[in-house]
């Protein structure tokens, strides 16, 4: 694969680097999207011995407009950046 096809994909949302997220506000139903980077966003938490153990990201979701509701999403993921918990406060995960 040659630069620029990686380059246009990194635009594309095809990069296994990225997730998207999508929730509903309880408050007036509008739908939410939110994207995480597995490379930048994650906060790394150490293991005893200080190896990257897991990592963690907490992403705050305001809607535009009707309603200024704050939606708190937390994420944990394993050593290998695989999603394992995720928390929602404000709102409801829904499928993309």
């Amino acid at each position: 694969m040659g630069f620029l096809e990686k380059f246009i994909k990194s635009f594309s949302g095809e990069t296994p680097m990225v997730q998207t997220l999508s929730v509903k506000c309880n408050r007036c139903g509008e739908i939410l999207a939110a994207r995480v980077n597995l490379a930048n966003d994650l906060s790394v938490e150490y293991s005893p011995s200080g190896s990257p153990q897991s990592y963690s990201c907490r992403k705050v979701l305001q809607g535009g407009g009707r309603c200024f509701q704050s939606i708190e999403v937390l994420l944990k993921y394993d050593s290998r950046r695989a999603l394992q918990e995720k928390e929602i406060h404000g709102g409801k995960f829904v499928e993309a």
